[in-house]
This record gives structure tokens, sequence and C-alpha cells, in this order.
């Protein structure tokens, strides 16, 4: 059986195929679903909970069953779908924790495949680094170890368009600017890995600078599943973006 490195935890993983038959009782999926905190989310903006939430950690997997949440134990860079099985699927800050991005790309060919409306995918704001660290500077998610693929906005879109999905079927947006050094998110690049955000009086003292470029917290993208109209008119809905 082949294994697969998560957040330093090498878990068997083999191929699993969800059949659309078990998958039509659900609304949605939620790939990466940790406790399941996403089902509330899904709710508030969409009207539903009815979701199946997948994720690999036993640990997780035993609290989602405590709170009676559905769920399956599985690698999502490993699952098949049939077409068109749910109306849409959901990945928060989960696919920085995958191996390469040959993973991430088969996590996003199977979300589209398998949903019939929208995808919708969040995950650190790495694009920046690069320029962060010309000032010794870096954002706290980008120690962490766990964080194994450190993808860009632009790589998404290559990946994206490597599997022949119309860039005009994307939005990309971004939470919270970051506008300067002081935030909380931004660290010296000498912290050491795994750090979280900065504190005074623990964490490395650090150099103020007013940013000139662009940096976020969180990158947000939607992917449009239904026809050209009807991703332009899913773009335009005011709840979409928010998370």
């Amino acid at each position: 059986m082949e294994t697969v490195s998560v957040n330093g935890v090498i878990y068997e993983t083999q191929p699993i195929h969800l059949p659309k038959d078990y998958l039509s009782q659900f609304n949605f999926l939620d790939l990466g679903a940790k406790h399941g905190k996403m089902r509330e989310w899904c709710q508030n903006m969409f009207g539903t909970d009815n979701g199946l939430h997948i994720e690999m950690s036993e640990e997780h997997i035993e609290v989602m069953n405590e709170k009676n949440i559905p769920n399956i134990q599985a690698d999502i860079s490993n699952l098949t779908f049939d077409e068109n099985c749910v109306d849409f699927t959901v990945c928060t800050h989960t696919i920085e924790h995958l191996p390469s991005l040959k993973h991430i790309q088969n996590v996003i060919e199977n979300s589209i495949k398998v949903s019939r409306q929208f995808c919708f995918f969040t995950w650190p704001f790495f694009d920046k680094d690069e320029y962060l660290s010309q000032y010794d500077l870096i954002p706290f998610y980008s120690t962490w170890d766990g964080h194994s693929t450190q993808i860009t906005v632009k790589q998404f879109f290559e990946l994206c368009q490597d599997i022949g999905i119309d860039e005009k079927n994307i939005l990309c947006t971004y939470r919270e600017r970051i506008n300067d050094s002081n935030h909380k998110a931004i660290l010296h690049i000498d912290s050491p890995a795994d750090s979280d955000v900065w504190r005074e009086g623990i964490s490395l003292p650090k150099p103020y600078i007013e940013f000139e470029e662009d940096v976020y917290y969180e990158t947000m993208v939607i992917i449009g599943c239904g026809s050209d109209e009807q991703n332009q008119n899913l773009f335009q809905l005011p709840s979409i973006g928010f998370y």
C-alpha cells in the first residue's frame, strides 16, 4: 500500500471511489474537514449543512463522530468521484498541507468533476514571501513544517489551466490586507519553525516596514462549475468570497 506524508505524519493511502448513488444524499463535500467547522459556515452562507466531511486524521474523525457530523476517513488526493454528484465542494486551508502540486491538482480536478455549481478553496497567502524576505520578514504560517506545498495564486491558476479550466470561470479574492510589519501575522525571518503569530516579549523583534506591495493574510478562490452565464451570476453573489 502507498503512503503519504501530511503534517509530518505518514498515512497509508489507497484509491477510493465514491459513487453517485452514495454521494447524492449530500449537498456538498468538505475536503480536509478537520473538525467539520465548515458545516456551520455552509449553513450560514448557502442554507445547507448537509455535507460529507472527508478527513485523514483519526483524531479529527473522532471529534466529528462525537458531534454526529457525517464523515469518512480518506486521503482527499487519492479519491475519485462520478460527475455532478453534489452542488458544491469546499476545501479550506487544506491544499497547503498536501505533499506536492500534483496532489493539489488531483484535488482540484476531482472537486470540479463532482460539483454541479462551484468549488471553494482557501489557503494562506504565500505570494509575497520573497518580497518580505528582503526585509528579514516572513508570515508566521510560512514557518510551519506542515505547510509542505506553499502554493501561490500563479501556481494555482497554472494547475487549473493544465486541466482545462477557463480563467474566466475562476474568481480569486483575498482576505485582510496586511499594510505593514506591525501586523501580528508578520515575524522576523529567523523565527523558529512552527511559530505562532507575533507576540510582544515572546517573538523575535522585527523591523517596522510599510509594505509597498500588496500583502494579504489569506487567498480565496471560487471555481464555477456551471455554464459561463451561471458562473458569472455566481460571482456576483454577495456571500461568495466571504469566509
